[in-house]
């Protein structure tokens, strides 16, 4: 027994230093992986910007080292990119509490033995600029962190929203939590983002007129993402919303959105990417009362990836000049450039599916379908109407649009804009889809049966189908002619 004793004893003592040991190395070099971690963090970030135009960076301000755990202090700033004024970024600190590895007592203490590098502790410091939003129990940080860096590189771990409820007198704000948990490999190639929030709040004005009002209920968004060799993501994504509702400048009509999906699926072989996304809505209110659902699926095949990238690029830069300077065209740089990545774009020959977006009302339902195939380009000279046969591969379009449902869409819009009596908007709705009907007929491209104006186009091999009728490029062109004469006039 004794001898068990001493051997445990050991065995304890050689955990304990080679866990002291740990720290201490993990210490002494934390300082310049967390100068590296913000450096990455920014670069990541300025990707973000093309994609959501927004302005943020991270700053670290202090870093206090110690044997079994360092504190590490960060100033993160934002602002909206698309914004015209020169206001002062909103800026916030962020406190992180890092215990060294390989064996952190808060891992510890829940028997989770397996070793990492060190584990951080995130919390929002109280500042003038945030201490409104410190209204919990105890005072609490209301934004509060979790992570756990691996031997591999690999970073997980969880990032919450505390219960927040604030009323001031422009504002008013209110939120049941927020819940992130993510886990991204060493080397950047998999990330997985799930979060979740209950409810939310947010109501901006006085007592006397609110100029915004939102509410959203139950949503949650996941994320399960792999890197490309272009440093592009695919996988799956998905948001869903239980119930939204918003209000703005003070007016009594409520917009609504029940059971909303997005999802998407996207996946990569070599320079080439194909996606499918899908929408759907279960019901769009109006002052509570039902007023349509609508669902659409989208399909693209063989998107050249650089391409693709190459041009969010050059727009990307393009914007930025406009928001600069606006009314600045398209520098001839720009133009070659762009050319150059549409012919390569053009090169696999993508193809674009909207397959049935579906919007149905309470006296209606309506459909439309439409496919589009790009050829690569053949260099050949000629007319618009044989650069077409040459540039396009297929159309593919099917309209079954009811005139019910529009004058459904039609009442709606009377009642947003109001003014309209609400007792004539029933027959001046029903008149306005039945116009909106004979003006579809009279360009050529559509018919009437019953109470359904349908229209269809085939184009395949240089020959157009409109309506059952079979022509030629050229005379599709001829049928459009008076079309566009008429919207340039």
């Amino acid at each position: 027994m004794k001898k068990t004793l001493k051997v445990l004893v050991v065995v304890t003592a050689i955990i304990c230093g080679s866990g002291i040991v740990g720290a201490w190395l993990t210490g002494t070099q934390l300082e310049g992986a967390v100068q590296s971690m913000v450096h990455e963090t920014n670069k990541k970030l300025e990707v973000g910007r093309a994609a959501f135009n927004i302005l943020a960076w991270l700053e670290l301000v202090s870093f206090e080292q110690g044997i079994f755990s360092s504190t590490a202090r960060y100033r993160v700033k934002y602002k909206d990119a698309s914004s015209v004024t020169h206001s002062a970024p909103l800026e916030f600190i962020v406190v992180d509490r890092i215990e060294h590895g390989p064996f952190p007592w808060t891992r510890v203490k829940n028997l989770n033995l397996f070793p990492v590098i060190a584990t951080s502790n995130l919390s929002l410091e109280k500042t003038p600029s945030t201490e409104l939003l410190f209204t919990g129990e105890k005072n609490q940080s209301p934004l509060q962190g979790h992570v756990v860096y691996g031997y591999s590189g690999s970073t997980s771990g969880q990032v919450d929203l505390l219960p927040i409820d604030i009323s001031l007198e422009q504002l008013s704000l209110s939120s049941s939590g927020l819940s992130v948990i993510f886990k991204e490999t060493g080397d950047g190639r998999k990330l997985r983002v799930k979060s979740q929030a209950e409810d939310f709040n947010l109501r901006l004005g006085d007592n006397k007129q609110t100029r915004l009002e939102v509410q959203f209920k139950n949503v949650e968004l996941n994320t399960d993402l792999n890197k490309t060799l272009h440093d592009f993501y695919v996988g799956s994504r998905s948001i869903t919303l239980g119930e939204g509702k918003i209000n703005w400048r003070g007016s009594q009509t409520q917009l609504g959105l029940k059971d909303l999906e997005l999802k998407s699926v996207s996946k990569a072989s070599g320079d080439l990417m194909d996606a499918q996304d899908a929408y759907r809505v279960g019901d769009i209110t109006l002052n509570g009362k039902s007023v349509a659902s609508a669902n659409m699926s989208v399909a693209v095949r063989d998107i050249n990836i650089p391409a693709l990238l190459s041009i969010l690029s050059i727009f990307d830069s393009y914007s930025q000049n406009i928001q600069r300077r606006p009314g600045t065209p398209l520098s001839y740089d720009q133009l070659y450039k762009l050319k150059t990545a549409a012919e390569k774009y053009a090169e696999s020959k993508p193809y674009t599916e909207w397959d049935n977006l579906t919007i149905k009302t309470a006296n209606g339902e309506s459909h439309f379908s439409f496919a589009l195939g790009i050829n690569k380009p053949s260099g050949r000279a000629g007319g618009f109407a044989d650069q077409i046969r040459h540039t396009i591969s297929s159309v593919y379009v099917d309209l079954k649009l009811s005139k019910p449902m529009l004058a459904d869409l039609l009442s709606v819009q009377a009642q947003l804009v109001g003014t309209t009596a609400p007792e004539d908007i029933p027959q001046l709705a029903k008149l306005g889809s039945e116009m909106i009907a004979l003006k579809a007929v009279e360009t050529g491209l559509a018919k009437i049966e019953g109470n359904t104006v349908m229209a269809s186009l085939v184009y395949s091999a240089g020959q157009v189908d409109l309506n059952d009728q079979k022509m030629s490029v050229e005379d599709f062109f001829s049928v459009l002619s008076p079309l566009w004469d008429g919207v340039s006039q």
